[in-house]
Parts: C-alpha cells; sequence; structure tokens
C-alpha cells in the first residue's frame, strides 16, 4: 500500500513559489520598482509583463500580424494548444512540423515549410533541447524566432538559459504546474537588436493598450496564491484532485484568453521568481520515454497518478476536436510520427521538494516492475 492515507497524492510540477516572500515584496515595492527590478534581468530585451503567459504569445503574434503580410507560422505537432490557439486568434494559418525522434524539438523546416511563413515557435516542453540550427533558419530567411520557455524556464538551451537569446522573442509563464508555479503571470522578451525595433515599437503600442488590471486583480491573485501554497502538500492535493471542478491534470482548449497587463502582485512574484533562479533552479518534473504499452499500464490504475507521474499532453495538435478543422486544410497531407510516438510514450516524473525518500523508492519500484 503507498500510504496509509488513500487521499495523498503528489503534484506532477512544484516549486510552489512562497507565498509570505511574494506578498512581502508586493507590501514594500511600487509597480515601478517592481518592473524596473524585472528588466534587469533581461538587459539585452525589452520587456513586457502581462496577466499569462498566453497573453504574452498572443500580444506579439498580433503585432507581428501588424508589420508583416505573411500568413504562416511554424509550430511543433506535439505541443501546448495554447500555441495553436494564439496563432489563430492572431490571425495566423498554421503549418505544423514533426519532432526529433524521443525529444519536443521541432524537425528542422524545408524549403517548402517556409513559404509564405513569418515565426517558428520552438517549445521547450520539460528539459534541454537544441534548436540552435532552427534560429540560424530564421536568422537566414528573415523570420522571426519564438522561444516557449513556459515549461521550461529553468533548462538550458544552445548553451543559455531558454527565452533568452538574442536572436529570438521569449515567451514566459508563471501558471500552475510551470517551472516558476504559481496562479498566473506571463512575461514577453523581445530583444534590443536591430532586426527586432519595428517590432517592439507595435508591441509596446499594443501593450499600453491592454487593460490595466485593478487592486481587486491583485487581491484576488494574493488570496490564490495563499490557497495554492496549502492545497500543494500531498494529503491537500489528494483532495483537490477528487473534485470535478478543479479539473486537475485535464488539457483545456479555451480560445477565451483575457489579456491584460500584470497585476502588481504578479509583478512581484515574477519579481521574486526571476531574483531567485539560483534556488528554484532545478526543473520540478523530468520527462521519461517509455514504451506505448508501459505507458497504458501505468496510467490504467492510480499508483502513477498518486506518485506524480503525469501523461503529459495526450494527442498531436491536429487530433483534439477543438483543432481539427482548424488546422486540417493546411495540414492534411503532411504526417507527423515521431510527434505521434512522441504523445503515446512521453511521462513526467516529479522532481520537487514535496516527494520525500519513500516516495523515490515507490516510484523506482513502480518504474522497474
Amino acid at each position: 500500500m503507498l500510504d496509509r492515507y488513500n487521499f495523498r497524492v503528489i503534484p506532477p510540477a512544484g516549486n510552489f513559489l512562497p507565498f509570505f516572500s511574494v506578498f512581502k515584496k508586493y507590501l514594500k515595492c511600487s509597480e515601478n520598482k517592481l518592473n524596473q527590478e524585472i528588466k534587469t534581468h533581461f538587459p539585452k530585451h525589452n520587456v513586457f509583463t502581462l496577466n499569462s503567459g498566453k497573453a504574452a504569445l498572443l500580444l506579439v503574434l498580433k503585432s507581428i500580424k501588424e508589420i508583416d503580410s505573411r500568413s504562416f507560422i511554424l509550430i511543433s505537432a506535439y505541443t501546448c494548444p495554447d500555441i495553436a490557439i494564439c496563432a489563430i486568434l492572431a490571425g495566423f494559418k498554421i503549418r505544423l512540423l514533426d519532432t526529433h525522434i524521443k525529444s519536443s524539438s521541432i524537425s528542422v523546416p524545408t524549403d517548402d515549410d517556409l513559404r509564405d511563413c513569418v515565426a517558428v515557435i520552438s517549445s521547450n516542453l520539460y528539459g534541454e533541447i537544441d534548436d540552435s540550427n532552427v534560429e540560424k533558419i530564421c536568422k537566414d530567411n528573415n523570420l522571426f524566432h519564438i522561444d516557449d520557455a513556459c515549461q521550461s524556464a529553468h533548462s538550458f538551451k544552445n548553451g543559455s538559459l531558454v527565452g533568452r537569446s538574442e536572436n529570438s522573442i521569449g515567451i514566459f509563464s508563471f501558471g500552475r504546474g510551470k517551472a516558476y508555479s504559481a496562479v498566473g503571470g506571463g512575461m514577453l522578451t523581445i530583444p534590443k537588436n536591430e532586426y527586432f525595433i519595428s517590432l517592439a515599437k507595435i508591441v509596446e503600442k499594443n501593450y499600453h493598450e491592454l487593460a490595466k488590471p485593478s487592486f481587486e486583480d491583485s487581491h484576488k491573485y494574493l488570496i490564490k496564491l495563499a490557497v495554492l501554497n496549502i492545497l500543494k502538500y500531498p494529503y491537500f492535493y489528494g483532495i483537490v484532485t477528487k473534485i470535478r471542478f478543479f479539473k486537475l491534470g485535464e488539457t483545456i482548449i479555451n480560445f477565451n484568453i483575457e489579456d491584460k497587463k500584470a497585476s502588481k502582485a504578479e509583478l512581484a512574484l515574477i519579481s521574486f521568481a526571476l531574483s531567485t533562479e539560483n534556488i528554484y533552479n532545478s526543473f520540478s518534473r523530468k520527462a521519461l520515454i517509455v514504451s506505448k504499452e508501459i505507458k497504458q499500464k501505468f496510467f490504467a490504475g492510480n499508483s502513477a497518478k498518486k506518485l506524480g507521474l503525469s501523461p503529459s499532453y495526450p494527442k498531436i495538435l491536429i487530433e483534439y476536436h477543438e483543432l481539427k478543422e482548424l488546422l486540417h486544410e493546411e495540414n492534411k497531407n503532411r504526417h507527423f510520427p515521431n510527434a505521434k510516438l512522441l504523445s503515446e510514450t512521453i511521462l513526467t516524473i516529479p522532481n520537487h521538494d514535496l516527494i520525500n525518500e519513500h516516495d523515490r523508492i515507490e516510484i523506482y519500484k513502480l518504474l522497474t516492475e
């Protein structure tokens, strides 16, 4: 028996940011000071703080649409559905790319892939990838390269932290289950170099037109963060997983994206998170590739879920019924065998401070039995 309390469940992702540290920064600092603190971590980038990673991605894609007439965005066939949703809402068509085998890194686009393409979005889901070749192709073909660091803020790519290349736009998220795990907040970074000057100006204009959050937004955020800091513990988390309202572990397709500037509470959290990278510098979950049969076996029962193992995204993008029709026309003759295999064989294992030695032993037993 895993535990004498049947409802104990380990969260799949951890590194939850502490409420009292964030609250202290919220009380101590003005919004202007918090913004300045955040920007010091990105001296070579323009920084825009928003209420979510989705809002950050939508902002930059809408801005790209204003200055460039090209129609297509290239994204991985296996990634977070929110990326496809943001591209669609911004008015782009999507061309899907297969992944490298046993990796979330996208395959190198061909000349045909690049036809009428304006940007490539790279998604680093769970760890270190190398897509320097994709970044170079973007530079050589006058494309924007967008580095999606929402799931991987602590990982390295091409020798530096994701989202911080001088040749790429960075997208960060501070939602539940992310590398910096909280209840919301997002960030967009745009390099301060000649190629991005026009885009940065349009983004700044559009950013200032976004709704400004109220004090009530900050108060709600802080309450949610305080509650999360309680519910993160396995015994409480186990109770929450049994309440369908929270939809924990589900991939939710939602085309209604609320885009606002970050509230003061979100700014306090982002500033605190960035200032503690040396503390929260390990990935809160690790990816593992197993056979399709073993993965199905793991998640047929409850043991894997109780131990914090997660099946990750269950499908490639074109298989979600909410996206299938929207993606079909441009991708009907394209095939994604590696992405499909990845969706069937990848799982994640918790790697955070909420698991104890007994949990690690049980995870090891489950994986090796």
